[in-house]
């Protein structure tokens, strides 16, 4: 057996740029959380990964495919309330995700399939930062009968707040299984500050992260905004104002920035006043996370830097705890774009990610005694397959797909002495190269073993080409008609037969088929594809009568 090691594969993996989880944190649960907990992570591609903890072992379950020019720079999870189905038993509401990426648009997508299910956009600038608004405690959820009359405390589902470029704030319903936007909140001044970041005190307060130095604090239920808080000129040479980066707030109401002087400041929750300010960060703080507890918050910085902070205990009776820097460490080889945190009984991490592509696990109870892990960034199924009889190598990414020649054997090369010829290349040659058209990415390629067909998917769409070598360094391909019935049918895996003569597929929403080549009916336009499609049917199992995900 032959093995080459192919370091010429083109893989440029993608900045990590939002991170969220599906669950808030709760130290009312004693296990590692729920099985439905799932760590969402937006990359610049638009790529969207879907992680499972599974209790330490980290499993990467799927990827949301993106497309050209999309690129994910916020992620939110909602929880439906839950429903009764025929025999009065409560049924857990599903699970939902949004992200937003340089856009007007708020985009809901099918934990199932992979696909976006709805988009929601309105007269508004382009989309910064995004919110999910807390939960309605079960104790406090009101039957009609005793219900106070406030619609807002009456309505359990959460509402999505988007901070926007023109310095706007709008407000998005997610009610009734739909996404609609429900109202702007506030328009943009005469500066149109972008609005950085964007978190939620209360389910009414709504606290926002400006471009102008100031923070801002809004009530939900009549618009008005409570309090401007300014952080001042910026540094002496630099730019006049501050970019407040995040803004979070924590059990108690305290509310934390971040922002591009490297500063991390501590606001009082009724007074809004500062009450502390850390300068920790040689550069940007670009992100904060902070503990279920309120009693530690770590900050991301283009410096490299994850720091902790924590509060210490008063030295006399009756003196203010104050904040102080406890630790910091350089988990990644670039900025820190993205942190959360996930906390129950039985767990305690922080997850961070940025420009290095690689996701980062830190223990937060046991920072600095246990080791942190780090994921990786590499693809679910490689993006390579090989034609070895004809010793061709295909490699895909994004839209682009490059066909390599690998050369003879070791042995062959031996025995033939072709390698005492100083203008043979005993490695590889990149014999064509294939840019898709239209907007979305490749999602799965493969080639027939005798090299003469190759089939390239994505979620919309699947495309056969015709290889023929024109000579010892270039190989042509003649894109082949598919029947009209099989126009607009997209898959997530696809492959050959091994004798070339079925193309299988697994679609979207996980549906098996099988496509017939009935034969090569003219040796100029390559193959016959039968219309029919072959559905195949999946062996029964015993499954989840209710399942969060979908």
């Amino acid at each position: 057996m032959d093995i080459h090691r192919c370091r010429f594969v083109p893989y440029p993996p993608s900045a990590i740029n939002a991170l969220a989880f599906s669950h808030p944190s709760s130290l009312a649960t004693s296990s590692k959380g729920p099985p439905t907990l799932r760590l969402a992570i937006g990359r610049a591609n638009g790529d969207i990964e879907i992680w499972n903890p599974l209790r330490g072992a980290w499993q990467h379950e799927s990827t949301f495919r993106g497309g050209k020019d999309r690129s994910i720079e916020g992620l939110v999870w909602t929880h439906d309330p839950e429903e009764q189905d025929r025999n009065g038993l409560n049924v857990p509401g599903r699970l939902r995700l949004y992200s937003i990426g340089y856009s007007s648009a708020v985009t809901e997508w099918d934990l199932g399939s992979g696909l976006p299910i709805r988009h929601a956009s309105g007269n508004y600038g382009e989309l910064w930062c995004i919110a999910a608004q807390p939960r309605l405690p079960s104790t406090k959820i009101k039957t009609p009968s005793i219900s106070n009359g406030n619609k807002e405390d009456d309505i359990e589902c959460q509402s999505l707040a988007v901070g926007c470029a023109d310095g706007s704030i709008v407000l998005f319903s997610t009610a009734e299984g739909d996404l609609k936007f429900e109202r702007t909140l506030t328009r943009p001044a005469k500066k149109k500050a972008r609005v950085l970041s964007i978190t939620w005190q209360t389910r009414h307060i709504v606290i926002t992260g400006h471009a102008d130095s100031t923070i801002r604090i809004f009530d939900i239920r009549n618009g008005q905004q409570i309090r401007s808080m300014s952080l001042g000129a910026g540094p002496e040479g630099g730019p006049k104002g501050i970019l407040v980066w995040s803004v979070k707030c924590m059990v108690d109401g305290t509310i934390v920035s971040g922002d591009s002087t490297g500063t991390v400041s501590f606001w009082d929750a009724k007074l809004y006043s500062r009450l502390q300010r850390i300068t920790s960060h040689k550069a940007d703080v670009l992100d904060l996370a902070v503990s279920v507890d309120g009693e530690a918050v770590f900050s991301g910085s283009m410096d490299r830097r994850t720091t902790l902070y924590k509060r210490t205990v008063g030295s006399r009776p009756g003196e203010k705890r104050r904040w102080v820097e406890i630790a910091h460490q350089r988990f990644h080889s670039h900025d820190v774009k993205a942190m959360a945190t996930f906390e129950t009984k039985g767990i305690s991490i922080l997850a961070s990610g940025g420009l290095d592509t690689t996701p980062i696990i830190v223990p937060i109870r046991e920072y600095g005694k246990e080791h942190h892990r780090t994921l990786s960034c590499l693809p679910q199924k490689p993006p390579v397959c090989s034609a070895p009889k004809k010793r061709l190598l295909v490699s895909w990414w994004d839209r682009e797909v490059s066909l390599w020649r690998i050369a003879t054997s070791l042995q062959t090369l031996v025995e033939s002495n072709e390698y005492e010829d100083p203008s043979f290349s005993p490695t590889k040659r990149l014999m064509a190269k294939l840019l898709i058209q239209g907007e979305e990415s490749i999602t799965s390629a493969d080639i027939v073993q005798d090299g003469s067909l190759l089939v390239v998917a994505t979620l919309s769409a699947i495309k056969v080409f015709r290889l023929k070598a024109k000579n010892d360094s270039t190989i042509g391909l003649r894109k082949i008609e598919l029947p009209s019935e099989l126009h607009g049918i997209g898959a997530r895996i696809i492959q050959w037969s091994p004798d070339g003569k079925w193309l299988l597929s697994i679609t979207s929403n996980n549906k098996v088929q099988a496509i017939r080549v009935a034969g090569w009916a003219d040796s100029k336009k390559g193959p016959h594809f039968l219309p029919q499609i072959v559905n195949l049917k999946r062996l029964p199992r015993k499954a989840l009568q209710f399942n969060y995900l979908n």
